[in-house]
């Protein structure tokens, strides 16, 4: 089983792709991972991440496939792979200009089933849904962090990219592009909760537990709100539009 993982940016996937790479030699035969410095996986990442356009995403769509069935057939050698690059849905929303929350996934994300499913392997999609008014936080002070003072209007922010007001649209999209049986939305505040972000995936992916208790220990990254890594802020959800 071919599990992709589609992030999305701001849910703690450098620190997943982080401890995949660490802990690789406990890994057996039965179980490979892929990072997005894998030539295959960075191929197709290569040409799902530039579309700042439908016509550029549409124009892209065969070599996606074809770069998604090679990604595909790398999986009929393992019983369980794993593929891990929040890039697979488009930039980091607000980034080069694009208007929206990764309003070319439905294109993108179709080519690339399209191929996976020629390659004729069994695979699966995870995404992370975090509270939606903490991911869009997460992205204000990521894209500010040189200026750490600046006041964060949400509303404003929000309609000067075009995003909206919570998951809702996006997921519905997402739902009907991915097979139901294929997509798995998975907690981020749940998974953090355990104090090992990445379980439910190792889990979703086919990683026994035993492995993951012998995992040694990694300092997230790239945080961009401290209360992300505080456990005391875990224990209340935050509230708002999820």
């Amino acid at each position: 089983m071919l599990t992709v993982h589609l992030g999305p940016h701001k849910t703690g996937t450098t620190f997943i792709q982080r401890r995949m790479v660490k802990n690789r030699p406990l890994f057996g035969p039965d179980f490979q991972t892929l990072d997005k410095k894998d030539p295959t996986l960075f191929a197709l990442i290569d040409v799902l991440y530039p579309p700042q356009t439908i016509a550029e995403a549409m124009a892209a769509t065969d070599t996606i496939r074809v770069r998604a069935k090679l990604l595909g057939q790398l999986s009929a050698d393992v019983e369980n792979m794993l593929v891990s690059s929040e890039d697979l849905l488009g930039p980091l929303p607000t980034r080069r200009g694009i208007s929206g929350l990764y309003p070319f996934a439905k294109i993108t994300l179709g080519a690339m089933i399209s191929g996976l499913e020629q390659a004729g392997e069994p695979f699966q999609f995870a995404f992370y849904q975090r509270n939606y008014r903490d991911w869009i936080g997460s992205i204000y002070r990521y894209k500010f962090r040189k200026t750490p003072e600046r006041t964060f209007a949400p509303a404003r922010f929000q309609q000067r990219h075009g995003l909206p007001a919570s998951w809702d649209v996006f997921l519905r999209r997402l739902e009907k592009t991915v097979p139901p049986a294929q997509l798995h939305i998975l907690s981020f505040e749940q998974d953090r909760a355990t104090g090992n972000l990445g379980t439910a995936l190792f889990d979703l992916a086919g990683l026994p537990r035993e492995v993951q208790a012998r995992f040694q220990p990694l300092e997230p990254v790239n945080v961009s709100q401290s209360n992300t890594v505080d456990p005391a802020h875990w224990k209340e959800q935050p509230k708002g539009a999820i």
